[in-house]
């Protein structure tokens, strides 16, 4: 039988082929499961720096506004993400929702835990499941900031965490994000599994995420006593007070089992079965009802064909609270009774579940009724009238049917460890089941010392976990032997009454390669020094805990995984070892900063350059390297790899198989919003500073456009009409030239006589077209002022935008003293607080000033920030440019020619930067106008082609940039542009009207971004 997928009827099992976690105390599976063998509890008190000033702790009846359990399970930097790994800018990062940011980071990490290169999975068939419960976040930013961005409906939204994985991803598959409460992940997972069952995709990423971030819900609880107010979880003791919150995610990359095995994918686990139901009406919402459990487990089993008695151990949900833990130990007793007394046959609803409707029970002769929802059949004590009255009766005893003699299952919750993760409980589950498998123990239920009154486990096969013990698998016809496969449930039910459940068998072990191939190269790649440092850490770490627990992969495994399984970046290191333990301390010697030893390789790849000499091409020499002989190809081929960013691992055959590795070391950058400022109560609040005056100036005589002389008499100018010339915005945006040559007109004067101006001007005072008007009449008065012989020049700049309805124009009202206002300089404050626009490693591009100013910025930003600076220029070569790289100790700088009077010209570089690095973090807009002496000497012709690099560049600039998400765009300019030029210097003069240009151009760009 064949459901239409290629995978046979009776082969339904998915694999686990990748895993990722977040939780408290635990960044890797090897942390976590320390911590589970260990028997420790991770919950604490709520970090300091997440209580607010009138939280009270520890009130066991909280006030209105206090907190009144504040202990949790906490992970230790719910506010840092990766953000530049992510291309997703500063801005935006700090609008979105952690639970976004943290289910990116899961997602990556599960593909490469699975050797999975994240880009070529783009246009995939992969689906994305994610479970969520919160939305604190969006809570935070509508309660604690006045602003309102552009981009917190798409960064809070729940909604959006499964497409936001799926949209970076560039995957096809179905994407949902769904809240069935604390059932969530697990309901996520059993979507992952039916969609890879029908077809839909051909891999999946499921699982959850769930962060505290508001007081809110530990209040809500508190004051419904749902929560243990001294912070212990007590699952199935006799103590039991209540649940205690917890955060962190989990996520799995699943496959069609069929399809891993014939890939050759490493296994962690297999899902047998998967399923969820609701517990319809009981005494009230929140109450769950053990005959809906049974049933709902009793169904998967069926449905697997996976007989009770090889499952040996169950993670429960586990709630910790007096009423909850009975009602779901006795719907798992009910489970086991109702499934011992009518057994299914191993793997006989396999073809079931794949075509069969489900809950027809297909393939169980004399069951058709089996396990249907809402008909309790075969339950023993189900509770009769309104199902799920949440009552726990004393069961009627019975002889136990034989096959049910020697079976035992223990039982226990990963939420005693890390507290109750809500939306990702489920999944938390799993994975401690996997870690579990993989290591054949049981870790002890934490807490757990008298068991719960109303528990009684004497007649059934359930024992409480109460310490580190070894795990057997269970019997099956014959007895299991040794290497036989474990299996366990895992139960999650959320508080709304749904019920999810699955059913799981441990994976087989990866198989070694054979023989060891010799010394084997190792790659490892990182955006930056300090992520390749810590990432060689995590590898180091990884690779002596093997050596110590004595599982460790062969090399030539973790060598196919490296150069197959990871993306390559542009720090490389490639490593040369014939064992575990010498690339174990190669690896920590590049951790701590050294040197790689003798016989390795280190690199910073940069993009091929066409038509470069043969032998020292890169690319070239890994042709040859893929035709050389073997024992000499792989040496000469990691010495490209090291340097060209077009070389892949790909061209050479391999030896090996995946495994699982550990993943890339992001860096861990706080992104939170900046919350409004709250006064302390009895606090005076400080008035804020008086913002520096903008020169928002109107005029209140009417004034036409013409020019006075000395003598009073008033001549018509000759000037073009105001219009053509004041519509700065739209001339800048076009490819005509600059208005500068209309503006000069204005300004020239006949004769020697003294004159004074006044331009009359369309438009209101924040019109990026005034600003340089007014400085260009300041610019004029200064230069005739240093000259004795010249005339003197004054004028005035009049809006007609401003005008009263009357038609009047009004100039600047006086000040108190009588002077009106006027800008200065003054120093601004030293910050106190923020964060640097500039990032470490950033890619940026420095425009218009190859040889100056631009260049001593491209040199501090390399040696402070190791970043990567393009310098543009008209020029076809910068010999200046070629010689810094030469002398640079860190960072990359290279010289692009680019006219910024070409619009294509300019696209074309934004266009070719992204793509030879990936993205384009910042833009330095440099140029500068020529020195071509007096204003009023100024040829006319040449005006408008020596301001339009610096004017329309910048237009063409942030034109060609925006959407990009750059994190700023930086335009050079002078003080001229606000007060004129004072200096007695010709150059100084002609920048004047640029700067003003500049300035109010960047104050209209970041009016319209905010």
């Amino acid at each position: 039988m064949n459901n239409g997928t290629g995978v046979p009827g009776h082969d339904q099992d998915i694999a686990v082929v990748g895993l990722s976690l977040r939780l408290p105390g635990s960044r890797t599976p090897d942390e976590f499961w320390d911590h589970l063998a260990g028997g420790r509890s991770l919950i604490s008190e709520v970090p300091e720096r997440r209580r607010r000033r009138e939280d009270r702790p520890g009130r066991p009846r909280p006030e209105p506004d206090g907190t009144g359990s504040v202990w949790g399970g906490f992970v230790d930097d719910a506010d840092c993400f990766d953000a530049d790994f992510f291309w997703i800018p500063p801005h935006e990062a700090r609008s979105m929702d952690p639970q976004q940011r943290l289910a990116l980071e899961l997602s990556w990490h599960a593909l490469e835990d699975a050797g999975f290169r994240a880009d070529r999975m783009a246009g995939s068939r992969t689906g994305v499941f994610i479970g969520v419960h919160r939305w604190d976040y969006a809570e935070l930013i509508e309660r604690e900031t006045e602003e309102t961005g552009a981009f917190p409906p798409a960064g809070a939204a729940r909604a959006v965490i499964a497409d936001r994985v799926s949209y970076h991803f560039g995957f096809h598959g179905p994407a949902a994000a769904n809240d069935t409460a604390c059932a969530g992940s697990l309901v996520a997972v059993e979507q992952a599994v039916r969609a890879l069952r029908r077809g839909d995709c051909d891999h999946a990423l499921a699982g959850g995420v769930n962060l505290s971030l508001s007081p809110r819900h530990f209040i809500a609880f508190a004051k419904a006593g749902m929560v243990s107010p001294d912070g212990r979880y007590r699952a199935f003791d006799a103590n039991a007070n209540g649940y205690v919150r917890g955060e962190g995610g989990g996520v799995l990359l699943l496959k069609r089992a069929a399809d891993a095995r014939r890939d050759g994918d490493a296994v962690h686990a297999l899902i047998k079965g998967a399923g969820s139901n609701h517990g319809a009406r009981t005494s009230s919402l929140t109450v769950t009802d053990p005959a809906a459990q049974a049933e709902l487990i009793a169904k998967v089993h069926r449905r697997a064909g996976v007989a009770p008695e090889t499952v040996t151990y169950v993670e429960t949900h586990g709630p910790g609270t007096p009423d909850g833990d009975p009602i779901e130990i006795r719907g798992l007793k009910q489970a086991f009774a109702d499934l011992h007394e009518n057994r299914p046959e191993e793997g006989a609803d396999r073809a079931g579940a794949a075509g069969g409707p489900p809950g027809t029970g297909t393939g169980f002769p004399g069951r058709a009724g089996a396990g249907l929802p809402g008909t309790g059949a075969g339950l023993p004590g189900a509770v009769k009238g309104p199902r799920g009255a949440g009552k726990v009766r004393p069961e009627a005893g019975k002889a136990r049917p034989e096959a049910a003699q020697g079976h035992r299952c223990g039982v226990g919750s990963v939420k005693t460890s890390i507290g109750h993760l809500e939306g990702a409980a489920g999944i938390a589950g799993m994975l401690k089941v996997i870690l579990s498998m993989r290591h054949r123990k049981l870790p002890a239920t934490v807490g757990f010392e008298e068991l719960h009154p109303l528990i009684e486990l004497d007649d059934s096969p359930l024992y409480v976990v109460d310490r580190l013990t070894d795990w057997t698998a269970g019997a099956s016809g014959p007895a299991a032997g040794p290497a036989a496969p474990l299996r366990a449930g895992v139960s999650s039910f959320g508080f709304d009454g749904t019920n999810a459940h699955v059913l799981l068998e441990s994976g087989d072990p990866v198989a070694a390669a054979g023989a060891e191939h010799g010394e084997q190269w190792l790659p490892v790649s990182a955006k930056d020094d300090d992520r390749l440092r810590e990432t060689c850490a995590g590898l180091a770490r990884w690779a002596r805990t093997r050596i110590e627990r004595d599982d460790a992969p062969a090399l030539a495994d973790i060598a196919r995984t490296l150069r197959q399984g990871r993306v390559p970046m542009r720090e490389r290191v490639v490593f040369r070892a014939g064992g575990l333990a010498e690339w174990a301390a190669q690896l920590e010697r590049v951790a701590a900063g050294e040197e790689p030893p003798a016989g390795c390789l280190r690199g910073r790849a940069r993009a091929h350059t066409p038509g470069g000499p043969a032998a020292d091409n890169p690319a070239a020499r890994a042709a040859r390297a893929a035709r050389s002989p073997e024992e000499d190809r792989f040496g000469e081929f990691a010495a490209a790899w090291v340097r060209d960013l077009s070389v892949d691992w790909a061209q050479l055959p391999e030896h090996g198989r995946r495994v699982h590795l550990p993943g890339y070391a992001f860096a861990r950058t706080p992104h939170r919003f900046a919350p409004a400022e709250t006064p302390e109560a009895g606090a005076t609040a400080t008035p804020p500073q008086a913002a520096p005056d903008e020169g928002r100036y109107a005029w209140r005589a009417p004034l036409d456009a013409a020019c006075r002389d000395g003598g009073g008499s008033r001549r018509d100018s000759a000037a073009p009409a105001v219009p053509s010339v004041i519509n700065g915005r739209e001339a800048h945006a076009a490819p005509a030239p600059a208005p500068a040559p209309a503006t000069w007109a204005w300004l020239r004067h006949d004769g020697d006589e003294e004159a004074e101006w006044a331009v009359v001007a369309p438009g209101a005072p924040d019109s990026p077209a005034h600003a340089p008007l007014a400085a260009l009449l300041k610019a004029a008065h200064h230069e005739a002022a240093r000259e004795e012989t010249a005339p003197s020049n004054t004028g005035k700049l009049v809006l007609l935008g401003a005008c009263e309805q009357d038609g009047r124009a009004e100039e600047p009202a006086p000040g108190r003293d009588g002077r009106r206002p006027r800008r200065t300089t003054a120093e601004p404050p030293p910050a106190t607080t923020g964060e640097s626009l500039l990032r470490d490693g950033g890619i940026y591009w420095v425009t218009g000033d190859a040889d100056g100013i631009g260049l001593l910025l491209a040199e501090r930003l390399c040696e402070r920030h190791r970043a990567t600076v393009v310098v543009g220029g008209r020029a076809a070569r910068s010999p200046a440019v070629d010689a810094l790289q030469v002398r640079l100790p860190h960072g990359e700088v290279t010289y692009r020619p680019t006219d910024l009077t070409d619009e294509d010209a300019v696209r074309a570089a934004v266009s070719d930067i992204r793509m030879q690095y990936g993205r384009l973090d910042g833009v330095f807009h440099a140029a500068d106008v020529p020195d071509d002496g007096r204003l009023a000497n100024r040829p006319l012709a040449s005006t408008g082609a020596g301001l339009s690099p610096v004017v329309d560049g910048a237009a063409r600039i942030d034109a060609a940039t925006r959407g990009l998400g750059l994190d700023f765009l930086l335009l050079f300019g002078s003080v001229a542009g606000a007060v004129g030029n004072a200096a007695r210097d010709d150059h100084a003069t002609a920048r004047a009207g640029v700067n003003a240009c500049l300035d109010a151009f960047a104050a209209r760009r970041r009016a319209s971004a905010a």
